[in-house]
């Protein structure tokens, strides 16, 4: 890719997170790299980097490191921008969600949530039930 790639940062969601967001994006638009691929670097999933990325997720010291190091951004600019002071703000945009994608996401969320609990219930007490939750899911999304 062209070294003067850039990204839009004046348009949703970009527009809602602080810069050092577009400097990672910008980094990654001028090395031609995908979610995947700075995710193997950083050993994590492609979902979770994006999602950090995007300020829904924070990077570890040691990933910043590394991160600075892939994408070629200044390391004090990351620890500046994303360091231990700095904590995600979970949820971009508007609800309900404007874009049809994440709209059928929320949407399922709408429709099976209350469902899905009381399914849980019927299996499980409530307690064991946000346990499995915390474990398996948020690990999942959130951890990894």
């Amino acid at each position: 890719m062209s070294a003067q790639a850039t990204v839009s940062t004046t348009t949703r969601p970009l527009s809602e997170v602080p810069s050092i967001h577009a400097q990672l994006f910008e980094a990654k638009a001028r090395k031609g790299l995908s979610f995947d691929a700075i995710a193997k670097e950083l050993g994590r999933d492609e979902v979770w980097v994006a999602s950090a990325f995007y300020g829904q997720a924070k990077f570890t010291a040691e990933e910043l490191e590394k991160l600075s190091t892939f994408l070629e951004v200044a390391h004090a600019d990351l620890q500046a921008g994303l360091g231990e002071h700095w904590w995600p703000h979970r949820g971009l945009g508007p609800t309900p969600p404007s874009d049809p994608v994440i709209y059928r996401l929320y949407e399922g969320v709408i429709v099976y949530g209350t469902p899905i609990k009381a399914v849980l219930h019927e299996k499980v007490n409530f307690t064991t039930a946000w346990r499995l939750l915390q474990r398996e899911f948020f690990f999942l999304l959130i951890f990894q």
